[in-house]
């Protein structure tokens, strides 16, 4: 009878913790800037954050110490109004850093590329592919700086080739399509652009090959941001209608939808574990979900959030470094997730 008991506790128990809700974290603050931050991107081992602010100022953290390695001011970054920036937020649009460069777009104008280690401009030529008018909507970093591509939303990707000297480019351009964001598989090399319509489109980063019969459906709305996950063989895309798509990549079929916010999403990031991502929407709430499942599996708090702009991982993937809306970057402790 006791031993009956005993397994009927047991299976309470477990029951119980089966149960268990989403969890809540509150974000600490990493960093102070002199403006409000809209851009973050960590390197491969997230040892080193990239964070620009809307006045186009450009600084390192150095995640060990942790403090900062430099702050600069990008030569052209700055140069624009208080009114251009409200008009559309975040007005420095591209961020992305590699191994030794970091690449950057202020929205309208060419691109500028950084040393990572010493944050000075660096020798790269990129030479301005498209109608200068036309506004840089992201750009993709290879971790070991084989090459960075950039979108225009207009259609026009460019890869550029690292210190690969004048004019070193190749320009593909997607007819018809807006361009809302790209996402990267270094492993197969594959460049994945969002369209304004949902549509993925899919170009070989290494040949700058467009593959005009591999194009996703399934989005029904613009696709805010995307992301590869399990070595490359699903990609999770966030549209403007607060909903993730998550496709099978070898059949190009969508195999979940999650409806993760009311309002527009404006982020979203897979840890390299690869069992859950992260959204961010334009009301400040950061949100972890299952990726077998797509359950809501933790709530992320930050003090005075008013929009996600940008999401990073850092040190090692341990903690989720975060621009909300304001001008500190807060942190969350993600390792127990």
């Amino acid at each position: 009878m006791r031993s009956q008991f005993a397994l009927l506790a047991l299976s309470l128990v477990s029951s119980a913790s089966a149960d268990v809700g989403p969890i809540t974290l509150t974000a600490k603050p990493l960093a102070e800037c002199e403006g409000k931050v809209v851009r973050l991107a960590a390197n491969e081992k997230g040892l080193t954050l990239l964070i620009a602010t809307e006045q186009g100022n450009v600084a390192a953290w150095d995640v060990a110490k942790p403090a900062f390695a430099w702050r600069n001011a990008p030569g052209g970054l700055n140069n624009h109004s208080a009114a251009a920036t409200e008009k559309d937020v975040p007005y420095l649009r591209a961020l992305d850093v590699g191994d030794k460069f970091a690449f950057l777009g202020r929205g309208l104008g060419s691109p500028f590329s950084l040393d990572v280690a010493t944050g000075k401009e660096s020798s790269n030529y990129m030479a301005l592919v498209t109608d200068p008018s036309v506004q840089i909507v992201a750009f993709c970093c290879d971790p070991r700086d084989r090459w960075a591509w950039m979108a225009f939303e207009n259609g026009v990707l460019a890869r550029f080739v690292p210190n690969g000297g004048s004019a070193a480019y190749n320009r593909v351009e997607l007819k018809g399509v807006h361009i809302g964001s790209l996402a990267y598989d270094a492993d197969a090399t594959l460049i994945a652009a969002g369209g304004g319509d949902g549509s993925i489109h899919f170009v070989n980063a290494s040949s700058a090959k467009l593959d005009d019969d591999k194009v996703f459906k399934g989005a029904d709305a613009e696709l805010i941001a995307m992301d590869f996950a399990n070595n490359g063989a699903l990609l999770l895309g966030a549209n403007v209608k607060g909903d993730v798509c998550v496709w099978n990549v070898a059949t190009g079929k969508v195999r979940q939808t999650v409806h993760a916010s009311d309002v527009p999403l404006r982020k979203l990031i897979v840890h390299p574990k690869n069992k859950w991502f992260v959204t961010g929407d334009s009301s400040g709430a950061v949100k972890v979900w299952s990726l077998e499942k797509g359950a809501l599996m933790a709530t992320l708090t930050a003090e005075g959030a008013t929009a996600v702009l940008d999401l990073a991982f850092i040190d090692g993937a341990k903690s989720l470094a975060g621009a909300v809306g304001g001008k500190n970057v807060v942190v969350w402790d993600v390792s127990k997730l």
